[in-house]
């Protein structure tokens, strides 16, 4: 956990690298990310054009998302930033890892929904 943490720490701010407290950083920039992320797919699934779409196909939609965001940074933004986070972890696990948040995500998000806690997201 404080390798990969320090790696997203460092990739995005490589001067942490040095400081006692990157692993502590790292974390907190890891759960920032994901809150924005979160923020943005339930602002995505409340779009008018996704409320017509049946609950199913937005939970595939989240996980879709999520995976496409996993192929950005890893194909892409980390290789770019930092190419030695890429393999702190095996890809494939990097990616389960991602899809199965995904489906929690979605199965959190229906759930709430069919509760009448996101209105009509």
């Amino acid at each position: 956990v404080g390798a990969v943490a320090r790696g997203v720490a460092t990739a995005v701010w490589p001067s942490l690298g040095t400081s006692k407290l990157v692993a502590v950083a790292g974390m907190a920039l890891h759960m920032v990310l994901a809150a924005g992320l979160g923020i943005i797919v339930v602002a995505a699934l409340r779009a008018p054009i996704l409320r017509r779409a049946g609950t199913w196909s937005r939970s595939a939609l989240v996980v879709l998302a999520l995976g496409a965001v996993w192929a950005t940074n890893f194909l892409v933004v980390l290789p770019l930033l930092d190419p030695s986070f890429v393999v702190l972890l095996p890809v494939a696990v990097t990616l389960a890892s991602k899809l199965l948040f995904g489906v929690t995500a979605a199965a959190v998000l229906r759930t709430r929904r069919d509760a009448g806690m996101l209105g009509a997201a």
